[in-house]
């Protein structure tokens, strides 16, 4: 009986964690992340970074010729489930563009990833 109630307890409290998560997902991703003007970039080297709480936490550093971001190299992914999420700079480069849809089962990595590189780019 008492096992039944912790386990009770156990997933309310999950529940309700993972309800606050996702709604900040959804208004993070709507307020933080827009798109930039690449060809606007600056040659240069410029680092970024952004976390997700303690889940997920993301640095980088994106290499731009002025024209273009050339290359985008992942310098820490602490992710836990996240890993697949890294193929998303391969599509950030191929368009130019911070809007590419998010990788499935790795949304908060991608999101996170995403939040870097504009963060490089932008401070």
């Amino acid at each position: 009986m008492k096992a039944l109630r912790n386990m009770k307890r156990i997933c309310l409290v999950s529940m309700f964690f993972l309800a606050i998560q996702g709604c900040a997902m959804n208004f993070w991703k709507l307020e933080g992340i827009s798109d930039l003007d690449f060809s606007k970039v600056d040659a240069g080297s410029y680092d970024g970074h952004a976390e997700w709480g303690f889940l997920v936490k993301v640095a980088l550093t994106v290499e731009a010729d002025g024209a273009r971001v050339t290359n985008i190299i992942l310098t820490k992914h602490q992710n836990g489930l996240g890993k697949k999420a890294e193929v998303i700079i391969d599509y950030v480069v191929a368009k130019q563009s911070l809007e590419v849809d998010t990788i499935s089962g790795a949304t908060v990595s991608s999101l996170t990833i995403l939040k870097a590189i504009k963060n490089a780019l932008t401070n």
